[in-house]
């Protein structure tokens, strides 16, 4: 089971800085930047043949949070690994060292359960391991952004733990403000952190 409201805010493990396609005509939001020499990073949406790999990736950033003994937190790591049965509902970006998929973050666009139709939500955000302090955490939070302005949404929201502390440094140097009214507080999970961000 995954945590409380997860479903509908997800966020980033501290070293994770490490419906569906989107829509037509708006155009896929995409970063490109040089890393060493030899690398050429980019982000993008993901393509179906991606998917695998991105949920690979993306489950070994949050392995150093979740306890691998509790039958819960190892069903939590299968969804952040489902990143195919994600794409069905969210806008999913991924992160490329060369032809390498090494991370991805997924954008919920559409309202339901009572969450607000201006907002977009983003969730399960991380690059591997190996892959982690080269600001790729950060241009797939970027691309997720530009997907909800694209969309119109007035709002970007997330949630996240309280060991999640460099992703809660990430989101604050990018302009979200914490928001605690809409905070979870859970006996298994802990505080569930809610950060919001106006889109102007």
């Amino acid at each position: 089971m995954a945590p409380p409201g997860l479903p509908r805010l997800e966020g980033t493990p501290a070293r994770a800085l490490g419906p569906s396609a989107s829509a037509a005509g708006l155009g896929t939001p995409r970063v490109s930047c040089m890393g060493t020499a030899m690398e050429q990073f980019d982000v993008r949406e993901a393509t179906p043949g991606e998917y695998a790999d991105a949920g690979t990736a993306t489950a070994r950033a949050y392995d150093h949070i979740l306890d691998s003994t509790s039958p819960e937190q190892a069903e939590y790591r299968e969804r952040i690994a489902d990143v195919s049965g994600r794409a069905t509902s969210h806008v999913v970006f991924v992160a490329l060292v060369g032809h390498r998929v090494v991370g991805s973050a997924s954008v919920e666009l559409v309202a339901h359960d009572g969450t607000a139709p201006e907002a977009g939500f983003i969730r399960m955000v991380g690059i591997h391991p190996d892959y982690q302090g080269r600001g790729l955490g950060r241009r797939l939070v970027e691309a997720c952004i530009d997907r909800c302005r694209q969309d119109g949404k007035r709002t970007v929201a997330l949630r996240t733990m309280a060991a999640m502390q460099v992703a809660q440094a990430l989101y604050a140097s990018m302009g979200f403000t914490p928001d605690a009214d809409d905070d979870i507080s859970d006996s298994s999970w802990g505080t569930l952190f809610a950060y919001r961000l106006t889109l102007t």
